[in-house]
């Protein structure tokens, strides 16, 4: 069973009508695919990153997220590391 703030989320975007933006970034593929399936599902334009670097290189390129999903225990850049980054680009 989902979260609360979860299930608000998914349900939150399918009573609009613009489709908003999700990053989810994860090192662990099964997770990373579970919840990109299920926010896709729900009507939310989702991209995906395997790490930290990945994410700040979509986000560089033009991706704009209006909400980002992080694990924040992941090798080379943690979540902590990312989110600094992410702040000053």
């Amino acid at each position: 069973m989902a979260p609360l703030a979860l299930k608000s989320l998914l349900s939150y975007n399918n009573n609009v009508t613009n489709k908003h933006k999700i990053l989810i970034i994860d090192d662990d593929e099964f997770l990373l695919d579970m919840y990109s399936t299920k926010f896709r599902e729900t009507g939310f334009e989702t991209e995906i990153a395997f790490n930290s670097s990945e994410a700040l290189e979509k986000i560089n390129q033009g991706f704009q997220p209006d909400i980002v999903l992080l694990d924040i225990i992941m090798p080379q850049m943690d979540g902590f590391a990312f989110l600094e980054n992410f702040h000053y680009s």
